[in-house]
């Protein structure tokens, strides 16, 4: 295999953004393969990385030798173990940012990065959720207000909802500035796009990458994958369906995503990146303005 056409997708995004759902489209391309959270083998327990096919990480055919002394070899050792000269791309979803910043320029591989953002209505819904008792709602406030220093006192003191929207804030500007740091080849995603328009989303990602679309992808359920997966959305592969979450519609008042949609600093953001919130998630500006040309 020509190791400079070797692709490293990386998925970079808060948690309940939908990563998982497109790196295992992506990875349904017959040339590419889903790898999941790759960067939980920097760990030594096994149960760090719950591969979704294999009780034993040491067994399993994507990262067997993947051991946290070789973890920065890692893509190397997975195309070895794979030994497919027709599979080309790995798609790693572990989404943080210091993981990414290993692999920068890594020799021999075009590295692409997606970020993937959600709507912050949707975060805060599901970070309510999440810290349901006192001392995990103390935790990610503290957290969250040495993350924001120039908020420190506004995020210890604040309404809950308003740590949890600050929280948004770091993680995806930290995406954004990694990006812009390092140059890199890089698309912006918002959830809604992935989840209500994914064969043209996908498609558009497949050019990018050099490849043609190929219908099976959005049937990623008959496709064995290795790999982390979301245990709380295997309903949804046994169904074989799609789902857009919009559980946040419900949950939060009305007043509630007002505030959030309103914040100047959330309207800042979004507009930097071209999205602006819409009914049901966020839209790329374009698409809002081919919508209503009047405005």
């Amino acid at each position: 295999m020509d190791s400079m056409k070797r692709t490293i997708v990386t998925i970079l995004s808060t948690n309940f953004a939908g990563s998982h759902y497109l790196s295992l489209i992506l990875g349904s391309h017959s040339q590419a393969m889903h790898i999941g959270e790759i960067h939980r083998l920097r760990r030594a327990h096994k149960r760090e990385y719950p591969c979704s096919v294999c009780a034993d990480p040491k067994q399993c055919p994507l990262v067997r030798r993947v051991t946290p002394e070789t973890i920065d070899r890692v893509y190397d050792i997975i195309f070895e173990n794979v030994s497919n000269p027709a599979i080309t791309t790995l798609v790693d979803t572990s989404k943080k940012v210091a993981w990414a910043s290993r692999f920068v320029g890594q020799p021999g591989y075009r590295m692409k990065y997606v970020h993937l953002i959600r709507d912050p209505r949707a975060l805060v819904r599901r970070w309510m959720v999440t810290y349901e008792t006192a001392p995990k709602k103390r935790s990610v406030r503290w957290k969250t207000a040495r993350h924001v220093p120039r908020r420190f006192f506004r995020i210890l003191r604040g309404p809950e909802w308003q740590v949890y929207l600050y929280k948004w804030l770091w993680q995806n500007q930290e995406i954004t500035h990694f990006l812009a740091r390092h140059g890199v080849d890089a698309q912006v995603l918002s959830y809604r796009e992935v989840a209500l328009d994914t064969e043209a989303t996908v498609a558009k990602i497949e050019r990018w990458l050099g490849e043609d679309f190929e219908p099976r992808q959005l049937e990623y359920w008959n496709v064995a994958h290795h790999g982390t997966q979301k245990e709380s959305y295997e309903w949804v592969k046994q169904q074989q369906t799609r789902y857009f979450d919009l559980r946040w519609q419900s949950f939060l008042s009305p007043d509630l995503q007002t505030d959030i949609l309103t914040h100047p600093e959330v309207v800042t953001y979004l507009d930097a990146l071209g999205f602006v919130p819409v009914g049901d998630g966020l839209a790329r500006k374009p698409m809002l303005m081919s919508a209503n040309p009047g405005v």
